[in-house]
């Protein structure tokens, strides 16, 4: 969830920099709508709460959902490739990383 994480560049949402992640956010504002229209669909609320309830939960999954709102374009991307620690580091691992240190070794055929 973009919106409480540590690791953001702003506190709150900037609305410029939508034009950055334009396509993510149409995403979550879709699943949100969806969201909120099948509740509505299932309390049988009238069509002015559906409305109502579907960009509600449209806008809150937007804001909440979209990193690209809370950080700029180069914020946090990494371009240098350090050389990981497998046991400390399992969380993620690029794949840049592996390729780097740890590359594939041609397999010995013991066979006679």
């Amino acid at each position: 969830m973009a919106c409480y994480s540590p690791k953001n560049q702003y506190y709150l949402p900037r609305p410029y920099l939508i034009g950055n992640c334009m396509k993510q956010s149409t995403t979550n504002f879709i699943y949100g709508a969806a969201y909120g229209g099948i509740i509505s669909l299932l309390f049988c609320n009238p069509l002015p709460r559906t409305i109502k309830m579907t960009l509600g939960w449209g806008i809150a999954f937007e804001l909440a959902f979209t990193r690209g709102l809370y950080n700029s374009p180069a914020y946090l991307k990494r371009n240098d490739v350090f050389r990981p620690v497998l046991d400390r580091d399992s969380d993620w691992i690029n794949a840049k990383q592996i390729e780097k240190y740890f590359p594939r070794a041609e397999l010995m055929d013991l066979a006679p």
